[in-house]
C-alpha cells in the first residue's frame, strides 16, 4: 500500500475555497491544508480549520504574489500589492529583492497562523511556489530552522523526478519546470536536515474542459511512499472571483474529490491517503484519513449543506 498526502491549496482565501476543504477533510478526503493568512479576514477563517487541527495536517501558504502583504514591503511591493508569480521569480533570479525583507514578512504570516491557532504550522508551502525561487528559498529554510525544527514540522517540495513526470503525461513540460525550481529547494533541504514529501504530482492548467477524475488518476500513477498530490478544491463565491484567476475549476476538483470516484481511484492505486506528518516521523500508527475511513459525500448533498452552513453561521 502506497501512503499519499492529499493537500488542498488556499485555505482561507475565500469562504467557499475555506467550506469546500472543511467538508473534504471531514469526510476524509484530504490529509492535509494550506492556510493564507495575509488577509484581514484571516482570523474568523482559522476558526472553522480549528477542530481540524488534529485530524489533518494544517500548514501555512506563505504568499508573496499576487496580494498584499501583513505590512510594508517597499522594495517588493511598493504600490502596497505584492508582484505576480512571472515579475517575482524574475526578480529572484535577478538578485532584486530584499532577503531581509521577505524574512520579516514570513515570519509575520507565520505569527499570524500561531496567534490564531494557538500552535505552530505542520508544514510550509506557498502560493505559486514562490518558496522554491531563487534567494527566496534560502530565507524560507532559516525562517524553517529558525522556528519550526524542533515541531517535526516539514516542507512542501515540487520536485519529481522528470521519469515519473513524463509517464504521467499530464502538462509534462508544465509540471518539470515546476519541478525543476524545486529541485535546488531538495537539494539544500537535504542539507539542512529539512523533511520534504518525497513525491509531487497535482500540477495542470485549470481548465474548464478538463475532466479532473482523469486526471486525478495520472496523478496516482508512479508515486511513492510519502508522496503529495497537490488540489485546489472550492465553492465559487464572489469574492473567489474578485481575488483570484482560478475559480470555475475549484468547484470541478470539488465534486470530484467528494464523489464516491475518488476512494474508488485511490484503492484502484493501491494507495491510501495519510498525514505527511506520520509518515516522515515514523510513526507506526496510520493517519485517522486512510482510505478505509473515508465516508461518501457529494458536493452539493444536505451533509455538506450543513456543515457548511453551520461554519458560515460561526464566521460571522
Amino acid at each position: 500500500m502506497i501512503r499519499i498526502a492529499v493537500t488542498a491549496d488556499d485555505y482561507g482565501l475565500s469562504p467557499g475555497v475555506s467550506k469546500a476543504i472543511i467538508a473534504l477533510a471531514n469526510a476524509g478526503r484530504l490529509s492535509g491544508t494550506a492556510c493564507m493568512t495575509v488577509f484581514p479576514w484571516w482570523p474568523e477563517q482559522a476558526y472553522g480549520i480549528a477542530p481540524l487541527l488534529d485530524q489533518i495536517d494544517v500548514g501555512v501558504h506563505l504568499t508573496l504574489t499576487d496580494h498584499a502583504p501583513l505590512d510594508t514591503m517597499p522594495v517588493l511591493a511598493p504600490s502596497g500589492r505584492m508582484p505576480s508569480p512571472v515579475h517575482l521569480y524574475r526578480r529572484a533570479v535577478i538578485g532584486a529583492i530584499d532577503p531581509a525583507e521577505i524574512k520579516s514578512e514570513l515570519n509575520r504570516q507565520i505569527d499570524a497562523f500561531e496567534d490564531a491557532l494557538g500552535r505552530p504550522p505542520a508544514f510550509l508551502d506557498s502560493h505559486h511556489h514562490a518558496h522554491q525561487f531563487p534567494q527566496i528559498r534560502d530565507v524560507v529554510i532559516s525562517v524553517f530552522l529558525t522556528r519550526l525544527s524542533a515541531q517535526r514540522a516539514y516542507m512542501r517540495c515540487c520536485w519529481d523526478s522528470p521519469a515519473r513526470i513524463f509517464k504521467r503525461g499530464v502538462h509534462p513540460w508544465l509540471s518539470l519546470g515546476i519541478a525543476l525550481s524545486g529541485r535546488a529547494l531538495a537539494k539544500r533541504a537535504a542539507q539542512c536536515g529539512v523533511p520534504l514529501n518525497r513525491g509531487f504530482s497535482g500540477v495542470h492548467k485549470f481548465s474548464t474542459a478538463t475532466n479532473y477524475g482523469a486526471l486525478f488518476n495520472k496523478f496516482l500513477r508512479h508515486q511513492v511512499d510519502g508522496g503529495m498530490i497537490m488540489c485546489h478544491p472550492g465553492i465559487v463565491d464572489d469574492q473567489l472571483a474578485q481575488l483570484d484567476t482560478v475559480v470555475e475549476t475549484r468547484e470541478n476538483e470539488f465534486g470530484w474529490l467528494a464523489s464516491d470516484a475518488m476512494p474508488q481511484a485511490m484503492a484502484a492505486a493501491n494507495s491510501q491517503i495519510f498525514r505527511l506528518s506520520e509518515i516522515l516521523h515514523e510513526r507506526a500508527k496510520p493517519a485517522d484519513y486512510s482510505r478505509s475511513r473515508m465516508k461518501n459525500v457529494t458536493p452539493h448533498d444536505k451533509e455538506v449543506e450543513n456543515q457548511t452552513g453551520t461554519i458560515g453561521q460561526k464566521l460571522r
